[in-house]
């Protein structure tokens, strides 16, 4: 059985991103009062694109690419952080939203 089978037994691989990002928030919020709108959209984004991934809509993975290509845009931007994280969290997201895409993918064309 391949990795990505045994993955997509599990209906949680679809929202991963989401919920991350969901937990993010909240300890940001709770720990550092930090609330940030745009945060939200992102988990609002991530949450439609892992339902859809769920549905087998292979263009779900566009609303998840989204988030990415923002943090992307923002790594680019010098804030003065001392550790650049948002390159490599969009980097990440990026990567495993595609695979989600490129797997729904496979599983339509085999049918």
């Amino acid at each position: 059985m391949e990795f990505m089978e045994v993955l997509s037994m599990k209906k949680i691989v679809w929202y991963l991103p989401a919920i991350i990002y969901t937990i993010a928030i909240v300890i940001l919020n709770i720990a550092f009062r930090i609330f940030t709108p745009v945060w939200c959209v992102w988990c609002v984004l991530l949450w439609l694109s892992g339902f859809l991934l769920d549905k087998k809509k292979v263009w779900g993975s566009i609303l998840g690419l989204l988030p990415a290509i923002h943090l992307f845009y923002m790594s680019t931007k010098y804030t003065g952080q001392v550790i650049n994280i948002e390159m490599p969290l969009g980097i990440f997201t990026a990567i495993y939203i595609l695979m989600c895409g490129a797997f729904v993918l496979k599983k339509q064309t085999q049918r």
